[in-house]
């Protein structure tokens, strides 16, 4: 059908046309907002990740300390097995969330994570030393 022979939408057609259209456009932003969110979030983790390996790596924090937190919120047997912790029990609840971490005092350093093997080696490394 050409333009010419195509039927003209009027009154309602006109109308709902319209609003699938709007509600095509508002869905199509809202998975792109949804999508710099998550982008956002992720973002987020890399730094807060990076952040610890740099304490554990100028001895700011003990490999420890990192290991206690991942073992608390740490729940699925995935996830606890990258940071050699043991699989939680059927039906075993996590450890109360409420922790202490021990920072010592900040000494003036530049980020020295600069690395994705850097990250590996300290990562391997909270399974074989405390």
């Amino acid at each position: 059908m050409t333009a010419e022979n195509k039927p003209k939408l009027t009154g309602i057609k006109l109308l709902i046309a319209k609003k699938e259209k709007l509600e095509a456009q508002i869905q199509d932003r809202e998975n792109r907002q949804a999508e710099t969110d998550r982008k956002l979030d992720t973002h987020k983790k890399i730094l807060v990740g990076a952040t610890f390996l740099d304490l554990i790596k100028t001895k700011q924090m003990p490999k420890s300390e990192l290991t206690k937190v991942l073992d608390i919120y740490l729940t699925r047997k995935s996830d606890r097995k990258i940071f050699g912790l043991p699989a939680l029990l059927e039906n075993q609840e996590p450890q109360a969330k409420r922790i202490e971490i021990k920072v010592l005092p900040a000494v003036d350093t530049e980020l020295v994570v600069e690395t994705e093997t850097e990250s590996d080696e300290i990562y391997a490394s909270l399974n074989t030393d405390a």
